[in-house]
């Protein structure tokens, strides 16, 4: 066969071999996409196809490599090489792309300086294309940081240019994400009902869509919201089909996720123990080397129901190594800062309670996040009473009593008004 037929049918094959890895990775069969797309990387690299070469790396970093639990610092490497080989072709949609998945995988890493810098270079180069798809690429990128980060005011106004975008293109895999995230703003303000139905939309999103595996983290979250509405109930069956979905799909974030935002909420209703059960149970799930915002969402809430001292010591390094902004904190991870802030005082160590809550309260009053705050002026008014500084602590529950009967979370509201009753005359 003359070489330049040779290297066509090696472009055709690995073609054929990274379209069929991103169809497999939609329906989280991993390992299959995963096989799929190392045989199209073989193919364009003994074709000389560096487009095709760039095109199965991206599948080698995306969902797959996610999927499969791959070390977090494996992918970027993967992600890195793609970048280069974009960078050499001078494709700038390509750029925006791969500058976009370094920016979300970096600020699951809970490194936010890092990620809204790449959020940013995504934003731009998407911009310098031409292209819609690939400025919504970018943007996608941006939304990362400031939804993780919680910051309501530029998360609006990037989902404002953004939604357009991936409606008018028909991106659902996009558009799910930002209606997803959408409802964090209304979250931050106790609007339950306005996010709960954004949160419903991008699970019937995600059924169009068939990006099976997401549907977990949406179910996690629609469980959050309920839990802190005092939906008791509902959260529990949500939780319970997130965890549910995620044993079905495997999939090496969402899954621990479920997991640990489950465990959340039976610690909230007294459950320790099955919270516990639950955890140990799911041990195998968080995979070595993943993401410190995903071994954070299983390793807080085992601290708290379980007492491990191994466990709390790693959380709260984990915690510790957060990096972003002046002034900033990872909001949509509440619930792991009060978890090991409740495990230091299970202890009776107060100091290093109220040091974990520090930066959350200094960014929730920064930015009115006021579930954030409630909560955390709870456990930091709890830790304020172990002191025996009780003024404060009275200053403190009754701040967390006041913006929790304000917002209808009855689950904060009355472990304040208790702590308060509890506090000497």
């Amino acid at each position: 066969m003359p070489a330049a037929e040779r290297t066509g049918e090696l472009d055709l094959v690995g073609r054929v071999y990274v379209a069929r890895a991103r169809m497999r990775g939609m329906l989280a069969d991993y390992r299959l996409a995963a096989g799929d797309a190392r045989a199209g990387l073989v193919a364009a690299r003994q074709s000389g196809d560096r487009r095709l070469e760039m095109a199965a790396l991206q599948e080698l970093g995306f969902d797959t490599a996610v999927g499969l639990g791959v070390p977090i610092a494996e992918v970027a490497g993967t992600l890195r090489d793609a970048l280069a080989i974009a960078e050499s072709l001078g494709d700038r949609a390509a750029e925006a792309v791969l500058l976009a998945r370094l920016a979300i995988n970096t600020v699951n890493r809970l490194q936010f300086t890092q990620g809204l810098t790449l959020g940013r270079r995504a934003a731009a180069a998407g911009r310098a294309s031409g292209q819609d798809q690939a400025m919504a690429n970018g943007l996608n990128g941006l939304k990362a940081a400031y939804a993780y980060l919680g910051d309501p005011t530029p998360l609006t106004k990037v989902i404002a240019e953004l939604q357009p975008l991936q409606r008018r293109l028909g991106d659902l895999a996009g558009l799910e994400w930002s209606v997803f995230e959408s409802a964090f703003p209304l979250i931050a303000v106790g609007n339950w009902d306005e996010a709960r139905a954004f949160i419903v939309e991008a699970i019937e999103i995600n059924r169009r869509s068939e990006y099976v595996a997401a549907g977990a983290f949406y179910l996690s979250h629609l469980g959050w919201v309920e839990r802190l509405q005092g939906r008791t109930d509902l959260a529990v069956r949500h939780g319970r089909d997130a965890v549910a979905l995620g044993e079905q799909t495997r999939h090496g974030w969402w899954q621990p996720i479920a997991v640990g935002m489950l465990a959340d909420t039976l610690i909230d209703l007294g459950r320790r123990d099955e919270a516990a059960h639950l955890l140990t149970a799911a041990g195998s799930t968080v995979r070595p080397g993943q993401p410190e915002g995903v071994q954070l969402r299983y390793l807080a809430p085992l601290a708290e129901a379980t007492g491990s001292r191994t466990a709390l010591d790693e959380a709260d390094a984990l915690l510790r190594g957060i990096s972003g902004p002046v002034g900033s904190a990872w909001l949509l991870g509440v619930d792991c800062y009060l978890a090991v802030a409740r495990a230091w005082l299970d202890r009776d160590e107060p100091a290093r309670a109220r040091g974990v809550l520090a930066p959350l309260l200094t960014a929730a009053e920064r930015l009115a996040w006021v579930p954030a705050l409630a909560g955390g002026s709870l456990v930091d008014g709890r830790a304020a009473a172990a002191f025996g500084d009780h003024v404060g602590a009275r200053t403190l529950l009754g701040r967390a009593a006041t913006l929790a009967a304000r917002l209808g979370m009855p689950i904060v509201e009355r472990a304040a008004q208790a702590a308060l009753t509890a506090l000497p005359p």
